[in-house]
């Protein structure tokens, strides 16, 4: 077994729309591992990195200052968007969270639930200039409504 990418990994090709008539391919890698980043990073293949607290507590990286950190670390591996996704249901805590995480790097994209507050707290973020992505869309109506709450990334997952 390799120290870097392996077969419980996952790599995603991604359609992305940013409001424009042009498409765009994107490679984005679930981060599991920093060495699977890296090595990703390396191949030349990595747009960017989407996770969340859960996939890191799965790789011990636990508690609010070390998830923070690791976002950090991940912004000073990969060159591209990364997708720091907020664990708050409400729209405050989404706001307060958020704000955090768009701070801690111009490569933060913040990932918000596709829940009611979600979308509120998308138009909160758009307007004040942080870059969100929403997460959870399971229909072509909820990823209209993110649209036009403002999101500035849709993603859409294809395969691999």
């Amino acid at each position: 077994m390799s120290n870097g990418i392996d077969d419980t990994d996952t790599i995603y090709f991604f359609i992305s729309r940013i409001k424009t008539k042009k498409i765009n391919h994107e490679i984005f890698y679930r981060h599991r591992k920093p060495r699977s980043d890296q090595e990703a990073n390396d191949m030349g293949i990595l747009d960017g990195v989407t996770t969340n607290p859960s996939l890191m507590a799965k790789e011990g990286i636990k508690g609010h200052d070390a998830i923070m950190k690791h976002y950090v670390d991940i912004c000073e591996i990969v060159d591209g968007d990364i997708s720091a996704e907020v664990v708050s249901t409400d729209f405050e805590g989404i706001i307060e969270e958020g704000k955090k995480l768009a701070a801690l790097h111009k490569n933060i994209i913040v990932k918000v639930p596709m829940i009611k507050d979600g979308v509120k707290a998308i138009k909160w973020f758009t307007d004040n200039g942080i870059k969100t992505n929403c997460t959870l869309v399971f229909s072509a109506g909820q990823a209209i409504l993110a649209a036009k709450a403002g999101q500035n990334m849709y993603r859409h997952l294809l395969a691999v």
